[in-house]
């Protein structure tokens, strides 16, 4: 039954045989069959290409993984995320816009379901272990190849210069 106010719709919750209202159970007719929703990548999970893979580097850290041969100069992007004028709190590596009036915004990367796949990418600890590069074009950022890549190999990303 549905009682219809102004801008309210109020559910009367009753059994939709006996029309009586139970706690738990209908007692002639026992429990409703419950159905869960299905589990669902995060949108960062999600927008992987089918030529990389997302692995782990340790007990905690994952990496995103090429699966098949891409040759330099292979651009991924634009990177998505919640853009900020200041990040609550400081990532390991931060991606940033600087604009054309001065201004800089920030990818806030907290969050997997705000984010693409590049969230996922591992900044390099040296330039040597370096295979991407991200660079600004107009107000986004891309990442491209900086060598062939074989597989299995980890991207390991830093700014361009």
């Amino acid at each position: 039954m549905y009682s219809f106010q102004k801008n309210t719709i109020s559910i009367f919750a009753g059994c939709d045989d006996c029309g009586q209202y139970h706690d738990s159970e209908c007692p002639d007719l026992g429990p409703v069959v419950k159905v869960k929703d299905s589990f669902v990548l995060s949108r960062a999970r999600s927008s992987l290409p089918d030529s990389l893979e997302i692995k782990k580097i340790s007990h905690e850290v994952e990496g995103v993984f090429v699966l098949t041969q891409l040759v330099k100069r292979t651009q991924f992007g634009p990177f998505e995320a919640k853009r900020v004028a200041k990040l609550e709190k400081e990532m390991t590596f931060s991606l940033k816009i600087f604009q054309k009036d001065g201004l800089v915004v920030s990818f806030d990367t907290s969050n997997e379901d705000d984010c693409n796949w590049m969230m996922l990418v591992r900044p390099a600890t040296d330039y040597k272990h370096q295979n991407l590069t991200a660079y600004q074009q107009d107000n986004d950022i891309y990442f491209t190849t900086s060598q062939v890549r074989t597989q299995p190999a980890i991207f390991c990303l830093q700014y361009g210069q």
